[in-house]
């Protein structure tokens, strides 16, 4: 049998404990949660509850640099600190080459996701970067009907996200998300996961995006108070956020990780996009479009893709589960039945966290998404960005040794 491996959290935030921490405990063996590094005290102390570990049990720090520092017989580890904080850790653990999943995106600048590539390539160790939805059973059929050639060649791709007013607020109120200096931007943050996505469907390397969008809904409005509870709106906004009488436990767990749960989100100081429309050109010949929308009407948003190929049509919609294709001509439209087993994102979390102990303890091959998926993922976000605030078109160069120049 396996020994369980000595792993540490760097960064107990939402992701650590619900994407990995929860799920690692299910493995067969389960990992031993050796350090934790988490400066705030609250989120510590949750992790700690939540994963039925006291501070007796682990070795707690207040930065991942005194981790490190301490830390030095390591098996893996999850980087979940906030976005900016990244490439230091990564760096490190790929110089002692310690395995590590690293939560999406790689990283918030151009030179920062090189890096990080660049050193995993040369270290040769297992990094999985946190692209939960290529495990999901919608994304995973998607992908299985494209290979089984039913639909033929892929011709174009539509790729939706429509986030609900839940999830909106993680990212306008979220202490961290809400700021572009910290977050890499709405795209970046958001939108990394739909990138990876409609790269992998479209099987080609992208090579020109155009964006167009900006900031239309949450914007600053003198007649609002600046927290929920002193605000003559608070009873008919979809935003109206009072914490103490949250009742789901999911979203009272998620509302104490927010800094400002009750500030009015449209007055708070966020620099993000709220709204955002990217097309893509492949080398392969294949088109794609994706549309972001915040403050969509469903309560926790949606994603769906169409793919148009050069034999049919095949589309699916992630919060119904639900994948189908068409053949041209055809009368009758195929439903595909996509199991699940209700964890997050669409039931791809757990599949996710057991692929990399899997690849860790050499039970499969490597994650389908390591750190070039990651690196094209966020340079195409970067792209996009660039197009937006430039009103033109962004070409993607690659050179020999497969790094990518914006142009």
């Amino acid at each position: 049998m396996k020994q369980p491996l000595r792993i540490a959290i760097i960064g107990a935030g939402a992701r650590a404990l619900e994407g990995y921490g929860k799920h690692f405990r299910q493995y067969d063996p389960a990992p031993q949660l050796v350090a934790v590094a988490e400066p705030n005290p609250v989120f510590l102390e949750r992790t700690l509850r939540d994963l039925e570990l006291t501070r007796a049990d682990v070795r707690t720090y207040d930065t991942w640099e005194a981790l490190l520092e301490h830390e030095t017989e390591l098996d893996a580890a999850v980087i979940g600190t906030p976005n900016h904080l990244h490439h230091g850790p990564a760096m490190i653990l790929l110089q002692r080459r310690v395995p590590f999943v690293l939560e999406k995106p790689m990283a918030t600048t151009e030179q920062d996701c090189r890096d990080i590539h660049l050193a995993a390539r040369s270290a040769g160790v297992t990094v999985q970067l946190g692209f939960v939805l290529r495990s999901a059973p919608m994304y995973r059929k998607i992908r299985e009907i494209i290979d089984s050639g039913v639909i033929g060649q892929v011709i174009s791709i539509q790729a939706d996200e429509f986030v609900g007013p839940f999830v909106s607020s993680i990212l306008f109120r979220g202490s961290w998300r809400r700021l572009r200096k910290f977050s890499g931007g709405a795209m970046l943050e958001k939108c990394c996961h739909d990138m990876d996505l409609i790269n992998w469907m479209a099987g080609s390397r992208p090579i020109a995006v155009h964006s167009f969008g900006g900031r239309r809904t949450f914007t600053p409005n003198a007649a609002l108070a600046d927290r929920c509870p002193d605000c003559s709106a608070n009873k008919t906004c979809a935003y109206a956020r009072d914490i103490d009488k949250l009742v789901d436990s999911h979203e009272r767990r998620m509302g104490e990780y927010l800094n400002e749960a009750d500030a009015c989100i449209y007055n708070l100081d966020s620099d993000l996009n709220d709204y955002q429309s990217v097309q893509l050109h492949y080398e392969n010949g294949v088109i794609a479009n994706f549309m972001l929308n915040f403050n969509a009407s469903r309560p926790r948003g949606s994603r769906s893709m169409t793919i148009v190929g050069s034999r049919g049509t095949l589309w699916g919609y992630i919060d119904e589960m639900k994948v189908f294709h068409a053949t041209t001509g055809a009368r009758e439209t195929v439903e595909h039945p996509v199991k699940w087993d209700n964890s997050g994102h669409g039931g791809g979390d757990r599949t996710h966290a057991f692929a990399f102990l899997d690849a860790v303890h050499g039970r499969r091959a490597q994650p389908a998404a390591g750190t070039w998926e990651g690196y094209l993922s966020a340079m195409v976000c970067f792209a996009a960005d660039r197009s937006l605030q430039d009103a033109r078109r962004v070409n993607l160069d690659y050179a020999q040794d497969g790094l990518v120049s914006l142009r």
